[in-house]
C-alpha cells in the first residue's frame, strides 16, 4: 500500500501542487539541458573534475625547460583526452535528460490541467527512475571520496545533498502520484446492474 496525500504541503489542492511542481521541473529540466549542453560544447565542465591540464600533459609543466621539446612518452598516453571526452559524454546524456525531463514536465503541466490521468504518469515513472539512479550515482561517489582517503567533509556534503534531494524528489512524487490516483478513482464509472 502506498500513502496518498489528501492536500499538498502548502495546504493547496493536489491539483494546483501538481502544477506548482510540473512548473519547476519544468525549469529545472530546461536550465539541465541547456547548461550541459554547453559544458558538452566547451570540454571539461566546471562542476566536474578536471584532468591534468593540456599544458602539463604537453609537458609545459613548469621549471627549467618547461614548454620546450616534446611531451615524455609516459605523459602522451592520452589519458587526460579520454577524460576530458568521458566528461563531454557525461554532459551529453545530463542535456538529454534535462530535454526528457522538460517534456515530461510540460506533459505533466498539460495532464494536470486537463485532469488527464495518462498525461501525468509517465512524469511519475521517470521521476521515480530519475530519482534512484542519481541517489545511486551520488551515494557511489560518497562511498569512493570516503574510500580513496578524500576530504571526509566532501563525503558527508554528498550524503547530506543525497538526503536533501531525495527527500524533495519523494515529495513531488508522492504529490504528483497522489493527484494521478485521484484522476484514476474519478475517471473510473462504476457499472450499476
Amino acid at each position: 500500500m502506498v500513502l496518498l496525500l489528501e492536500r499538498s504541503g502548502c495546504g493547496c489542492t493536489l491539483k494546483t501542487g501538481t502544477i506548482v511542481i510540473g512548473a519547476l521541473q519544468a525549469l529545472a529540466g530546461f536550465s539541465m539541458m541547456v547548461s550541459e549542453a554547453l559544458a558538452a560544447y566547451r570540454g571539461a565542465p566546471a562542476h566536474l573534475p578536471r584532468g591534468p591540464s593540456p599544458s602539463l600533459a604537453a609537458g609545459g609543466g613548469g621549471g627549467a625547460g618547461a614548454g620546450v621539446g616534446a611531451a615524455p612518452p609516459e605523459a602522451d598516453d592520452g589519458g587526460a583526452h579520454q577524460l576530458v571526452q568521458g566528461q563531454r559524454g557525461l554532459c551529453a546524456a545530463l542535456s538529454v535528460a534535462g530535454a526528457l525531463q522538460l517534456v515530461l514536465s510540460v506533459l505533466l503541466l498539460y495532464g494536470a490541467d486537463y485532469e488527464n490521468p495518462r498525461l501525468v504518469k509517465p512524469w511519475v515513472l521517470f521521476s521515480m527512475v530519475l530519482t534512484s539512479a542519481i541517489v545511486a550515482v551520488y551515494f557511489g561517489l560518497a562511498v569512493l571520496t570516503f574510500a580513496l582517503g578524500g576530504h571526509r567533509k566532501v563525503g558527508y556534503a554528498i550524503l547530506v545533498g543525497i538526503l536533501g534531494t531525495t527527500a524533495l524528489s519523494t515529495y513531488f512524487i508522492l504529490v504528483v502520484y497522489s493527484f494521478y490516483r485521484e484522476l484514476v478513482e474519478r475517471s473510473v464509472v462504476p457499472c450499476i446492474i
